[in-house]
């Protein structure tokens, strides 16, 4: 009886009820946001992403240029050359790329070039010769580096809290109005940058981590903030 007033027969009033207290306790939920209403977001969207994946349109101007199988059979194993790497910038900017992004750090001098490779030498030969082979081969990071500055590649960085305390180049500015938004912003300690040869011929850089330890890669930040332990300043990336 009691109830009556709200499930009696012919009561219009208990639809608009009931669909009241499901939005409130939705909001609510939603208001909450537990850590099980997050995994349960993501795998729905998973699975209309498998169900009804994005068409690709060939309109689209953007190509990844991927290291597969067949490339590792004829250029061989990674990593390859900087000549190599100075042929593809040069192919790309001939028919027309716009921007070269490469989601590899190029961290460390090329090994296999052969200007370095010939110091070696200095136990077998005089050291006047190998200064003579230095000179005559031109290194492989000054090669890539070359056919950077002729086009617009912008490189790789990692973040690692046991790299370096240098922030990346900065190659543009940034503003913003009201409150600091850099207290909002993922908190890295240390940079595992490309060489300086290859930075300087750079036209941006923009970090390759994720920040997220699962496999399926679903949201990236688009900034970071990079501030050194050993120091209080600090610097934003993308």
């Amino acid at each position: 009886m009691r109830m009556g007033w709200l499930f009696g027969r012919n009561n219009v009033r208990a639809p608009w009820i009931v669909a009241l207290l499901v939005l409130l306790n939705a909001l609510l939920l939603r208001a909450l946001d537990p850590s099980e209403l997050g995994r349960l977001r993501d795998v729905a969207f998973d699975s209309f992403q498998r169900i009804k994946p994005r068409t690709y349109h060939p309109a689209t101007p953007v190509r990844i240029v991927d290291i597969d199988e067949a490339a590792l059979a004829e250029f061989g194993q990674w990593p390859w050359p900087r000549t190599i790497v100075a042929r593809l910038v040069d192919k790309l900017t001939e028919k027309g790329a716009a921007v070269i992004a490469f989601d590899v750090v190029f961290a460390e001098p090329d090994r296999s070039s052969i200007s370095r490779m010939v110091q070696d030498l200095v136990a077998y030969t005089d050291a006047e010769t190998v200064k003579k082979l230095v000179a005559a081969i031109q290194d492989n990071d000054q090669v890539l580096a070359d056919a950077m500055a002729h086009s617009r590649v912008v490189l790789g960085f990692g973040f690692d809290p046991r790299g370096g305390s240098q922030p990346p180049r900065r190659f543009h500015g940034m503003a913003f109005a009201g409150d600091d938004p850099s207290q909002f912003l993922p908190l890295q300690q240390g940079t595992v940058k490309p060489i300086a040869l290859l930075e300087a011929a750079a036209k941006g850089n923009g970090s390759v981590n994720t920040d997220i330890d699962s496999s399926v890669i679903r949201r990236v930040p688009s900034f970071w903030e990079v501030r050194s332990a050993r120091s209080r300043r600090s610097t934003t990336a993308t």
